[in-house]
C-alpha cells in the first residue's frame, strides 16, 4: 500500500513538474492563445464589457480545470502496466 502512494506521489509530482515546459512544436501554439487572450481581456476593457469578458473568462478556466481533472483521474485509474484494470 505504501509503495502504491509512492508511485501515486512520484507521478503527481512529474505531472506538476512537466506541465510547466513546453516543447518547442508547441510554443507557436501558445504564444497565439496567449495573445488572444490578452487581445480579448483588451477589447473587453475598452468597450466596457468587463463583467462580460470575467464571465466568459471564468467558463473557459472551468472548462480547462474540468479537462485536467479528467485527465488526471484518467492517469491515476491506470495500473502500473499502463492499462486499465479492476483493483
Amino acid at each position: 500500500m505504501a509503495d502504491q502512494n509512492k508511485i501515486r506521489l512520484d507521478l503527481i509530482i512529474l505531472t506538476i513538474r512537466n506541465g510547466f515546459q513546453v516543447k518547442r512544436e508547441e510554443m507557436g501554439a501558445r504564444i497565439w492563445q496567449a495573445s488572444g487572450c490578452l487581445a480579448f481581456i483588451g477589447l473587453a476593457y475598452v468597450t466596457n464589457y468587463t463583467r462580460v469578458g470575467l464571465c466568459l473568462i471564468v467558463v473557459h478556466y472551468v472548462s480547462e480545470l474540468a479537462e485536467h481533472l479528467a485527465l488526471m483521474f484518467d492517469l491515476f485509474s491506470k495500473d502500473e502496466n499502463g492499462s486499465k484494470g479492476t483493483k
